[in-house]
């Protein structure tokens, strides 16, 4: 068992009041003793034995509040106790002395200060005191004190009893300071250890910026020698602004994080993350502080930027050229399609069969091509976040027809039968026109496309208190469960037998999904490989909900070519 290690001052713990009020009750214990021996005209060694006790409680209560250190606090206790126990028992009474309970306390408390050695010593020498007194005892009681040459005898035998606990005391003492010496050392050079053999700069400075020592890898990695470090400073390396003012302030134990830019002799930068934390030492505020390279971090980072940067240029690119090729089709289109129209309607004299089926051609292609041509400037403009909508109340009714108008040419082609099945009461909704229409449109196209000729397509409503939901489904090749979100992504197509025929954009569906949540609503595909799918149109309703006593009536349209 080692006696307690501490530094030598350190802030107060339950132990150290503990010991503070041992030595004011043992103060106040001499004190009322010496006093009770004055007024019954004690011996003189008794009240010497009293007073040296009292000046070693006093001197004990004093090292404890000025060095704080239980150890040295606990030595003079030991020595003032058994200075007392000896000196009291000389003086007489032996084992009857007043003094004489206290003595099994002083082994437990130099057991505590000096560790095993000490108090086994003690409690050696005070045994063999104790068995002196014992054999004087008959004496005492007889006479009161010992004989002139037995007294001699107890007086010589005490004080080296004394002797006997000032030499384990020091003896214990210097066994502690050495242990503890070696302790420190081994501290040090592990900490060494750990320090040279880390990836970072590590040193250690003042509040001035003085440093007082450095790691290897700070010389490596600075590419200044040790000595010159020393000399000069944190300032021989730092840059930017003021790295000590950030120091200023800091509390005890406090980790600081920074980002700084050191500089080598050759003008070289790189930048560094520090971590400073700040401690107490030679009597004076003192900071270690640890800094890794992140060149490679920081280098990536610049990649990254350059890299976003660069695809952020790429598209815009790409929107701006989407849109002059946008604009400039859209003009010759237009012209395409009206001269189609014109002639398609017989207004310059009629057209033979095969002259009439080619100009449907041309006008169906025209239209195609528009409505592709639309899609992408509706999603440049989406893509920008210039395109408004404004939202109304809007009958779900009058925007399908205007899609059915629009998509009946491509109905015909594929020779569908449409179904709407509406009901009569079906709230409006809050919606822009031109983007219900838009969505619509591009649901009726897509159900068109990817369904076989003679197919089957349906238009249905159905509302809540809070939605109208439109769906569109058709009787098409479907859409496995694992391409369901990317039907959804702009320029992607699902790879299928009717993919390449229906030469789509993979524009329509996306686009719709945006408009759909610019309005408030939603778009959710359900199907199934080679059963069809069906397309659900969620948007907030504007008319409150109605109790109705009876089922509401539906208005159905089947258009069939």
């Amino acid at each position: 068992m080692r006696g307690v290690t501490e530094p030598a001052k350190q802030a107060a713990t339950p132990q150290h009041y503990l010991i503070m009020a041992v030595s004011l009750a043992l103060a106040a214990l001499h004190t009322v003793l010496f006093v009770a021996e004055v007024r019954r005209g004690g011996n003189a060694v008794a009240l010497f034995a009293f007073g040296v006790a009292m000046i070693t409680d006093v001197a004990a209560l004093l090292t404890l509040l000025f060095t704080r250190s239980l150890r040295a606090t606990g030595y003079v206790l030991v020595l003032g106790l058994s200075a007392e126990v000896v000196l009291s028992g000389i003086a007489g009474g032996g084992l009857r002395s007043a003094s004489m309970p206290i003595i099994a306390a002083i082994p437990l408390l130099a057991t505590f200060v000096g560790g095993r050695v000490a108090g086994v010593t003690c409690a050696a020498a005070l045994a063999g005191y104790a068995t002196l007194l014992y054999a004087f005892d008959d004496i005492l009681m007889r006479t009161g004190t010992l004989p002139a040459s037995e007294s001699l005898g107890a007086t010589a035998f005490g004080l080296i009893v004394t002797l006997v606990l000032v030499g384990a005391l020091a003896y214990a003492l210097q066994g502690e300071s050495a242990s503890a010496q070696e302790e420190l050392e081994r501290s040090e050079r592990r900490f060494r250890l750990l320090g040279q053999h880390t990836a970072d700069v590590v040193f250690v400075h003042d509040a001035e910026g003085v440093i007082l020592d450095v790691n290897d890898r700070a010389v490596e990695g600075l590419g200044i020698g040790r000595a010159a470090l020393v000399l000069g400073g944190v300032q021989s390396f730092e840059r930017g602004p003021n790295y000590l003012a950030a120091l200023r302030g800091m509390e005890d134990r406090r980790v600081l994080a920074l980002e700084r830019t050191y500089r080598r002799p050759d003008g070289s930068e790189f930048p560094v993350d520090v971590r400073v934390s700040r401690f107490d030492g030679e009597g004076r505020k003192l900071f270690l502080a640890s800094a890794r390279d992140v060149s490679g971090r920081h280098d990536a980072e610049i990649a990254l930027r350059m890299a976003k940067e660069e695809a952020e240029r790429a598209n815009k690119a790409k929107s701006r050229f989407l849109a002059n090729l946008s604009h400039e089709m859209r003009t010759p289109l237009n012209t395409i399609i009206g001269f189609a129209r014109v002639l398609h309607r017989g207004t310059f004299g009629p057209l033979a069969a095969q002259q009439e089926r080619f100009v449907g051609n041309i006008l169906e292609a025209g239209e195609h091509m528009l409505t592709l041509v639309n899609n992408l400037l509706d999603y440049r403009r989406l893509e920008e976040g210039h395109s408004s909508v404004e939202l109304e109340p809007l009958a779900v009714q009058q925007a399908l027809g205007e899609a059915l108008t629009l998509v009946r040419g491509i109905v015909d082609e594929r020779r569908h039968s449409l179904h709407t099945t509406l009901p009569e009461d079906l709230p409006r909704v809050i919606a822009d026109r031109q983007a219900l229409v838009r969505i619509l449109t591009n649901l009726l196209t897509n159900a068109c496309k990817y369904t076989d000729d003679h197919g089957t397509i349906t238009v249905s409503a159905t509302s809540d208190d809070d939605t109208v939901t439109v769906a569109v489904s058709d009787t098409g090749i479907g859409i496995a469960p694992s391409d369901h979100e990317r039907v959804f992504n702009y320029f992607e197509q699902v790879n299928n037998r009717l993919a390449k025929r229906s030469a789509g954009s993979g524009v329509g569906l996306a686009l719709s999904r945006q408009l759909a949540r610019r309005l408030g609503g939603d778009i959710r595909v359900e199907s199934q490989l080679g059963h069809g799918s069906t397309f659900r149109l969620t948007l907030g309703r504007a008319d409150p909900p109605m109790m109705v006593s009876g089922p509401s009536r539906r208005v159905s349209q089947v258009v069939t070519p």
